[in-house]
């Protein structure tokens, strides 16, 4: 059986105002969402082509073929979450246990060409929804169900950090 990392308990919402002093990440303009799409998918390709993608440095550290996973679905996330905020007024914004899905999805066994090819498919889908915001829309709610807030601009945040924290993980 594959080790489980140790839940992850931060508040990654903290990154929103002032940045990641880990991985260097600075909020920028929401539309500005589709551009690091865009340029992270080429880049998540390369770490996957590596040939030592699917091994974790350690044990409990997930390897770039997990961190892609989960990657992946937070970018899916992303447009599903944004296209639910534009179609309803502040709604229920379901919770995402990462731990846990990364073990029911069995992150540590995908391929990484299969996972590379996902990866753009759901940035591609996600790009197409971030591109139909416009004006006011970026300040539609939704509220997460530990009762954090989020606006469409504030959640393109959060997923960009995620792209590029992880991306700085695996020293993409």
């Amino acid at each position: 059986m594959i080790a489980t990392p140790p839940p992850d308990t931060r508040d990654w919402t903290s990154v929103l105002e002032g940045g990641c002093t880990e991985c260097g990440w600075q909020p920028h303009p929401p539309a500005g969402i589709v551009d690091v799409l865009q340029k992270a998918a080429p880049r998540w390709r390369s770490v996957l082509e590596r040939a030592e993608a699917s091994q974790r440095p350690s044990p409990t550290v997930w390897s770039p073929v997990e961190y892609a996973c989960h990657t992946r679905d937070m970018i899916r996330l992303l447009g599903e979450r944004a296209g639910s905020m534009l179609a309803v007024n502040n709604p229920p914004l379901t919770d995402w246990d990462s731990e846990a899905v990364a073990v029911r999805r069995n992150y540590h066994a995908r391929r990484p060409a299969e996972v590379s090819a996902d990866l753009v498919r759901c940035t591609k889908a996600t790009v197409d929804v971030m591109r139909t915001v416009l004006g006011k829309q970026w300040n539609r709610p939704g509220r997460r169900s530990d009762g954090t807030d989020f606006t469409v601009a504030s959640l393109t945040q959060y997923i960009s950090h995620e792209v590029h924290h992880h991306l700085h993980d695996v020293h993409g």
